[in-house]
């Protein structure tokens, strides 16, 4: 799995924790995590991975309320793909994870390590828009807090670090009643996207 230990970016100061954001943020957080290859290696991944999220949620006074922990083959064994290759539901604890956001166990997801992989096959703001549908932010180490897709300098991040397109909102629905009914995000400067940029090319995966 890729190691971002070394080029991760300092928070932005725009980005950085203020006290109103602080009284504002969710208390239960679910950590999500993946490791690829060998199982041998899988308890070390999540407790560097989880160490990581601690630190995210813990600057805002946040707890670790569950975790979910997928692992599996990083190259096709036999007729089984390799875990990357399928949607992030196939992952047995991702599936859990979507009961429990469905149970309202949590109030927002937070990652320990965000690569091109880490919800396999499943396109990163697929899964940010699916969270926002129950009124759930993804929260990633890379800003130290929730991933916004109608914030600009979120996109190109993520487009800078793992290769993630812009997200095309063309047919999603408003978000601005922050009802928690049927939503997804809104961005408003899509339009200037290149309507030639693919958004399912293979670099543009999660």
């Amino acid at each position: 799995m890729t190691e971002q230990t070394n080029h991760k970016p300092a928070v932005l100061p725009a980005q950085q924790t203020t006290t109103s954001q602080t009284s504002d943020a969710p208390l239960r957080f679910a950590f999500y995590g993946r490791a690829y290859g060998s199982p041998t290696f899988a308890p070390a991944r999540k407790s560097e991975q989880l160490a990581t999220a601690r630190g995210v949620v813990g600057s805002v006074g946040g707890e670790i309320v569950a975790e979910y922990f997928d692992y599996g083959p990083a190259a096709r064994v036999g007729a089984t793909p390799p875990l990357s290759a399928l949607p992030w539901g196939k992952g047995p604890r991702a599936r859990a994870l979507i009961e429990a956001l469905r149970r309202d166990e949590f109030d927002a997801v937070v990652v320990g390590d965000l690569d091109a992989h880490t919800f396999g096959a499943t396109f990163l703001w697929d899964v940010v828009t699916f969270l926002d549908h129950y009124g759930t932010r993804l929260w990633i180490p890379d800003i130290n807090g929730p991933l916004n897709p109608g914030d600009e300098v979120d996109v190109l991040l993520m487009r800078i670090l793992i290769g993630i397109p812009i997200p095309d909102t063309t047919h999603r629905p408003d978000s601005s009643s922050g009802s928690k009914e049927h939503r997804g995000p809104r961005v408003p400067w899509a339009h200037h996207r290149d309507s030639t940029t693919p958004n399912t090319d293979e670099g543009g995966r999660a």
